[in-house]
């Protein structure tokens, strides 16, 4: 994968990514990935409605960011248009910083939970295969309400349904149970009298 650079073709910043093969003849098969159609795919892999997704690298600089705009700096240089990745802390993306600064501290890819701003994240970092980016790492941060929100949700109906359930139920079994009782002690014959009894 190439470093990120501007495209001749349309002057949109983008990825070259490419494979040598050694056959007769041998030779090279590469594509183009523009910067804005990753973002895009990495905005519609939403887990939930405020969940994020973005592709980093270990030195912490942004590689595909769901919002095309905040992910790409291009600056004149000596005549010369340079692209550089933004820095995460360039983003002043507080959610996709607390994964970062998860990450950095265990220093290992895996599963963190961090809080940022009052809310608890379920976060995780998985490294991206060598052949697909050097030293590229992909961030998943997904709010935990957001998780537990349908759950409660779900527990609170089976509650409320429960409930009405037995407050229907429950006279109706009662009655039966009443009815039953009252059926069985008008089979029963009369008690025995003695003569003394009267």
């Amino acid at each position: 994968m190439s470093d990120l650079y501007i495209f001749i073709q349309n002057n949109e910043p983008g990825f070259t990514l490419s494979r040598g093969f050694r056959a007769a003849p041998s030779g090279v098969f590469a594509a183009d990935l523009a910067a804005m159609d990753l973002s895009d795919f990495l905005n519609k892999q939403r887990i939930t409605r405020e969940s994020l997704s973005f592709i980093f690298t270990r030195s912490g600089e942004i590689v595909a960011y769901p919002d095309p705009n905040r992910m790409v700096t291009i600056k004149p240089h000596e005549g010369e248009t340079v692209v550089a990745l933004p820095k995460l802390s360039e983003l002043k993306d507080p959610v996709a910083g607390g994964l970062f600064s998860a990450y950095r501290e265990s220093s290992t890819p895996g599963n963190f939970m961090y809080a940022v701003v009052g809310r608890s994240y379920i976060g995780r970092v998985v490294e991206i295969p060598a052949r697909y980016g050097r030293d590229q790492l992909l961030g998943i941060a997904v709010p935990l309400d957001e998780i537990e929100h349908p759950v409660i949700e779900l527990r609170n109906q089976t509650l409320f349904y429960s409930i009405a359930f037995l407050v229907l139920a429950l006279p109706l079994y009662v009655t039966l149970v009443v009815v039953l009782i009252d059926r069985r002690l008008a089979r029963r014959p009369a008690p025995f009298r003695s003569i003394e009894d009267e």
